[in-house]
């Protein structure tokens, strides 16, 4: 008996881990892409809210509750979902917040339970910054490419097996005030940090 219930408890737990890690697609919706490239692509979903898309993901993730004002909310969200053949996970998800008027300037979070690419080339050319609470991000400033002033610094971090990135993306910010923004929404990210 007390093998029969060691087995079913086993099963359970393994059935719920299971269940936990996929995508629940129940409230999503499929994005068609007009961009077909004829290559197998992850298949895009949008939500009808943030909350619905946070809700479906297998993992966890805060997104920061005090944006300035002047970006609104996460309003953007698109779900990927690349179907890996080994454990059919490997989500993704991008947030984004836009400001109004011509000197658009956005900011996005993204965050997948895998790695796109080597973390440790992503963060070649970072600063790391440890937190408080000893969790380390890595702050990456950004290259002026697109034109003067132009900015896009991100910060990127592990939490949980989750890769997370914020980014910044615009144009006449003061780059130590960008920083700081980045940083203060990273602090309402990051778990257990004050």
């Amino acid at each position: 008996m007390k093998a029969y219930i060691g087995v079913l408890a086993t099963a359970l737990l393994v059935g719920c881990q299971s269940e936990a890690a996929t995508l629940n697609t129940d409230h999503l919706k499929v994005y068609q892409d007009a961009h077909d490239t004829g290559e197998e692509q992850p298949t895009m979903y949008k939500a009808n809210s943030v909350e619905e898309a946070l809700e479906s993901l297998p993992f966890q993730l805060r997104i920061p509750t005090d944006l300035p004002e002047t970006y609104g909310s996460f309003d953007s969200v698109l779900i990927s979902d690349f179907k890996d053949p080994e454990d059919k996970q490997d989500i993704g998800i991008s947030l984004t917040a836009f400001t109004e008027g011509r000197d658009k300037k956005s900011i996005a979070i993204f965050a997948a339970d895998f790695e796109l690419v080597d973390f440790e080339q992503l963060i070649q050319h970072s600063k790391e910054i440890k937190l408080s609470n000893g969790q380390k991000v890595f702050y990456s400033a950004s290259s002026n490419k697109e034109g003067e002033g132009f900015q896009s610094p991100s910060v990127y971090w592990i939490e949980d097996g989750v890769l997370h990135e914020i980014s910044h993306a615009g144009v006449g910010d003061n780059s130590e005030q960008v920083k700081e923004l980045l940083m203060d929404l990273v602090s309402q990210m990051v778990r257990g940090y004050k």
